[in-house]
């Protein structure tokens, strides 16, 4: 006799701390993040790659606690959730339907407070970057926890935190620019020309 437990097991439910947060998952000891490849746009099959940081859609993630279990949908579009392509285990996206629960249900096991390794549950295998870590690296479904690449979950304001206003005392007024405690002015090299890549 075989339990039902170990016969149907289920996922651990999307841990508290991450979910229905948004979040850039940096591979970790790396500078590379998760990216939905292209710009920030996304279909059924599109590719899953590390990028460098870029502060875009692509690079937003949002795990959910589903019916069915966890997953992690991309904020171009949260129709869509990361997928396993069952020909080659190349990691891609996927319109999230019943029908392809099996590909795209997830555990985000635990490695230190929000570091994780990515489990395509059903198929028991984990995201890892393939080969050499670099901006544009593939990433692929692998077996073994071993073989994992660890995730950090960086939340999105503290990755792409908005930039602090100019003060509305200085916006849209002429001014000298002068170095503190010198007699030296912010100057564009030239007679008053100016071009891309002219120096200062």
């Amino acid at each position: 006799f075989v339990s039902e437990s170990d016969m149907f097991p289920t996922p651990k439910a999307c841990p508290t701390a991450i979910k229905d947060s948004t979040f850039a998952i940096q591979a970790n000891g790396t500078d590379f993040y998760l990216n939905v490849h292209g710009t920030d746009t996304v279909a059924d099959g599109r590719n899953v790659n590390v990028y460098s940081k870029d502060d875009a859609l692509a690079q937003r993630w949002i795990p959910k606690q589903t019916t069915e279990g966890p997953k992690l949908f991309t904020k171009i579009n949260e129709d869509f959730a990361l997928n396993i392509h069952t020909v080659d285990n190349n990691c891609t996206m996927h319109t999230d339907s019943v029908d392809n629960d099996n590909d795209s249900i997830l555990e985000f096991v635990e490695v230190a407070d929000m570091q994780y390794k990515i489990k395509m549950f059903n198929h028991n295998k984990y995201l890892a970057i393939d080969g050499t870590a670099a901006s544009g690296s593939n990433v692929v479904w692998v077996d073994g926890s071993a073989n994992a690449t660890v995730w950090n979950f960086i939340p999105e304001t503290t990755a792409f935190p908005t930039p602090i206003p100019a003060p509305s005392t200085i916006v849209d007024k002429p001014f000298f620019i002068r170095n503190f405690n010198t007699k030296y002015n912010l100057n564009v090299h030239g007679t008053n020309t100016v071009a891309t890549g002219r120096n200062v």
